[in-house]
């Protein structure tokens, strides 16, 4: 691939890239749109304030709120590229500070989760494959499919019920630690192992009947050697873009499972923003999720390219 070509090609990610996030963002601030109610006096009365309708013109005039909803978007887009998402109504501390506070403990359980879903997937997958059609492969099918349809918050209640409360044999509450966050994490990587099992399975299989992988068998080359040097190598390459969408998904969709197990990150602190009707909090962890979300397929999607020159700079994704 030439270089212009390549400048080219990234020319217009970026510039896809840059109209998705001003999508993400016009989306974010018309949830804002949506809430019952008089913003300036839902300020006021949290406050302790009953207020007047003086107070609530004042009210409204500080935070902006008389203005054009024009230029209430380009003053909320100012304040967040600016890192300026306003103040939490529950702790009265800058919501980026507060969700910097949370953060570490969603990254450690989406990392832990995301790692323990390819530790399960790549082995099981493979064995799937060669055994394909006996019983060790009909076991995994059925544990799979019956897994991929369990929903996380009926996963999580299970276990927390029978492994923590029943068998007592990791704890339910308490400081960050490894045995607080092993079931959260089976929670989330166990179903999306079971899919990638069935994808690398249906990946490989159909590798399987390439002319090269026929060639590799007329060459006297080992079973193993062509299923894992050839066809699994092959198969695994278009895996790549769903294992970062996969990744963007653990990293915002984390909400409940870590509200079940009352682990302190995003998800939780989330939750209780969204009873709390602290709208500043709720509106700063969309717009972040979302562009965390859209920049990882970003590079998810460049390295896919780099990994099979087969994909051509002028056909995109």
């Amino acid at each position: 691939m030439s270089v212009t070509r390549m400048r080219k090609y990234l020319a217009r990610k970026v510039a896809s890239l840059f109209f998705v996030l001003i999508g993400v963002s016009v989306l974010t601030f018309a949830l804002t749109g949506l809430v019952e109610g008089n913003p300036a006096e839902r300020a006021l009365r949290r406050a302790g304030v009953d207020p007047t309708l003086q107070e609530i013109a004042f009210m409204e005039e500080r935070l902006g709120l008389d203005r054009s909803l024009p230029e209430q978007y380009l003053g909320w887009v100012g304040d967040a590229l600016r890192l300026d998402f306003g103040v939490s109504h529950q702790t009265d501390e800058p919501v980026l500070e507060e969700l910097a506070r949370h953060l570490p403990a969603t990254a450690m359980l989406s990392l832990g989760a995301f790692l323990l879903m390819i530790m399960l997937s790549l082995p099981l997958g493979i064995m799937a494959v060669a055994f394909h059609g006996r019983w060790p492969d009909k076991i995994i099918g059925a544990a799979t499919f019956t897994l991929m349809g369990v929903p996380g918050f009926v996963l999580g209640t299970v276990l927390l019920y029978f492994v923590s409360v029943r068998l007592g044999w990791l704890p339910m509450v308490g400081e960050i630690s490894f045995g607080r966050l092993v079931l959260p994490m089976v929670t989330l990587a166990l179903p999306m192992a079971c899919r990638y099992v069935r994808l690398i399975k249906g990946g490989v299989l159909d590798v399987l009947g390439e002319d090269y992988i026929f060639l590799m068998r007329t060459q006297g080359l080992r079973e193993r050697t062509v299923l894992l040097g050839g066809a699994f190598k092959n198969a695994c390459i278009p895996l790549v873009n769903l294992l970062g969408i996969s990744f963007g998904t653990l990293l915002g969709g984390s909400v409940i499972v870590e509200y079940i197990f009352s682990w302190p990150g995003l998800g939780s602190f989330l939750m209780v923003s969204i009873d709390s009707r602290d709208y500043p909090v709720v509106t700063a962890y969309l717009l972040l999720m979302a562009t965390a979300f859209v920049l990882i397929n970003f590079l998810i999607d460049l390295l896919t390219f780099l990994l099979d020159p087969r994909i051509s700079f002028e056909r995109g994704a």
